[in-house]
């Protein structure tokens, strides 16, 4: 799970992100790795807080670009928004499961990626046709993605793609 986004992009929230790593532990046996650049070190030291060491590992900052790629490309699995990492992962064949703006300039349609776009993921919202991400009239578009929403993408959907 890639949290950071350099805030280049609308991003999911602490709670969202604990949710996906709670779903994750329980309906896998996988390790979480929780990787991100230096400076986003607060960041996934709270995600990591609540969950077993053994099974949820930061990683920020840990690895050169050619070792995330490894890293990614070796994974089963990887959660993130609109970033660098979902398209190496895209890149990799890696499944992903990536979070976007349904706005422009944020869309999936131009952001995501290419060979699964099925898996880009944005909230259903009414308005606006342009993203104002620093005075998002949602309070962060992508916080209206309901627990059960997130759920059941990735366990319903996502997950059970991945164990065919």
């Amino acid at each position: 799970m890639h949290s950071g986004s350099g805030a280049s992009a609308p991003n999911l929230n602490e709670e969202q992100y604990k949710l996906i790593i709670r779903l994750l532990l329980e309906k896998t046996d996988w390790t979480v790795l929780l990787t991100g650049v230096s400076g986003e070190e607060n960041v996934v030291n709270t995600l990591a807080a609540d969950f077993p060491e053994e099974r949820v590992k930061k990683t920020v900052g840990r690895f050169s670009l050619a070792e995330l790629f490894t890293v990614i490309r070796n994974a089963s699995l990887l959660i993130t928004s609109s970033t660098g990492p979902l398209h190496l992962a895209n890149a990799a064949g890696t499944p992903l499961l990536g979070f976007f703006c349904p706005a422009k300039p944020h869309t999936p349609t131009r952001w995501g990626p290419y060979d699964q776009q099925q898996w880009a993921i944005t909230p259903n919202l009414d308005w606006p046709v342009i993203c104002e991400l620093k005075n998002c009239p949602h309070g962060g578009c992508l916080n209206q993605l309901s627990d059960d929403e997130i759920t059941e993408i990735l366990c319903t959907q996502r997950l059970k793609t991945i164990h065919k």
